[in-house]
C-alpha cells in the first residue's frame, strides 16, 4: 500500500465516522470482539462434532476387526472418517480467523467500517 491509499483510506474514515468517530469506532472494535467469540464457539461445536465421529470411526473399526462386514459397520468407518476429517478442518479454520481477530481487532474493524 502506497502513502496515497493509506492517506485516502483515513480521509474515507473520517468521513464516515464524522463527530462521533471514537464512540463508533469502539464500537466497531467491540463487534469485532464478538465476532472472534462466536468463531471460538462454532470451534467447540465443531470439536465436540469430532469427537462424535471419532467415536462412531472408532466403533465401526472395532466392529470390522470383530469380523463384523455389514452395511452399518461400513457406514460407521466411511461416515465417521469423514465427519473427523471435516470437522477437524473446519475447527483449525474457525479457530485460526478467531485469533486472527482477537490479535489484531482494529485491522477488521476497519475493515468493516470500508465494507470489505
Amino acid at each position: 500500500m502506497t502513502p496515497q491509499e493509506i492517506e485516502q483510506i483515513i480521509d474515507m474514515l473520517i468521513e464516515k465516522l464524522g463527530p462521533i468517530g471514537g464512540q463508533v469506532w469502539s464500537i466497531y472494535v467491540r463487534q469485532v470482539y464478538v465476532n472472534a467469540f462466536g468463531s471460538m464457539l462454532w470451534m467447540i461445536l465443531l470439536l465436540i462434532g469430532a469427537v462424535v465421529a471419532f467415536y462412531w470411526l472408532r466403533r465401526g473399526i472395532s466392529r470390522y476387526r470383530s469380523g463384523s462386514q455389514s452395511d452399518n459397520t461400513i457406514a460407521m468407518l466411511v461416515g465417521g472418517g469423514i465427519g473427523l476429517g471435516w470437522c477437524l478442518f473446519f475447527a483449525f479454520g474457525t479457530f485460526t480467523f478467531g485469533v486472527l481477530k482477537i490479535l489484531n481487532p482494529e485491522y477488521y474493524a476497519i475493515q468493516m467500517l470500508l465494507g470489505r
